[in-house]
């Protein structure tokens, strides 16, 4: 609580700031005079917008509740025995493993910094990788040449990454993680933390088609 203002400042909520945008806002309250009509659950519109944003295809694109209906998604439709995360991470990862019986593998992090040659030597046929870039909580965000190396290393054994950009926003000179594009990597990003809007779930992935249509299979409308 700052000084003699009543205020109080919440840490434990990493969003923007500054709040939604002006521009947010009067999407949302334009948006109100559709509320007595069912959405349309593809998103095609959102799509082809995210899609011409990052530069990929539209069916490249699954738009969720949120990052957490995604890693749901992501745990029903590729989870088979292990998922690998670091040992301090964002706190949905091991519930979305949990549920559906798989085993958590916690790989070390040093100084509380992730080190992906230890994810890479903890690399099993078929494991599922979380990975939050930049780092929930901790900050730490890892470079073009850090990240390629994990994903082909775990390509090399048929397993899953799934990188967690829900901060991306907040990094400076960020490169766009799409380029490392694979078979074996989604990518999760959030509207809520750099548009402040918690209150309305918005997320998506991007990743090959194939991945997309799996996810698609197994989500709610």
């Amino acid at each position: 609580m700052s000084g003699g203002t009543g205020r109080v400042l919440n840490f434990s909520v990493n969003l923007n700031p500054y709040g939604p945008p002006g521009f947010v806002l009067d999407e949302i309250r334009a948006a109100t005079a559709e509320i007595d009509r069912y959405p349309d659950t593809g998103c095609a519109a959102m799509r082809e917008q995210l899609a011409h944003k990052n530069g990929c295809a539209a069916n490249e694109l699954l738009v969720g509740a949120g990052v957490s209906e995604l890693i749901q998604l992501v745990a029903l439709s590729f989870v088979k025995d292990r998922v690998l995360i670091p040992v301090h991470t964002y706190g949905e990862y091991a519930p979305a493993a949990r549920i559906i019986g798989a085993q958590l593998m916690p790989v070390a992090m040093p100084g509380l910094r992730i080190v992906p040659e230890l994810i890479m030597d903890a690399l099993q046929p078929d494991d599922v990788v979380f990975l939050c870039n930049p780092k929930n909580p901790t900050g730490q965000y890892l470079g073009e040449e850090a990240l390629n190396g994990l994903v082909e290393a775990a390509e090399r054994v048929n397993a899953l990454v799934v990188l967690d950009e829900a901060y991306v926003d907040f990094v400076t000179d960020a490169f766009p993680a799409q380029r490392l594009a694979r078979q074996n990597l989604i990518i999760v990003r959030s509207l809520t933390k750099s548009f402040a809007i918690p209150g309305i779930r918005i997320g998506y992935a991007i990743s090959s088609n194939e991945l997309v249509t799996a996810m698609e299979r197994v989500k709610a409308p």
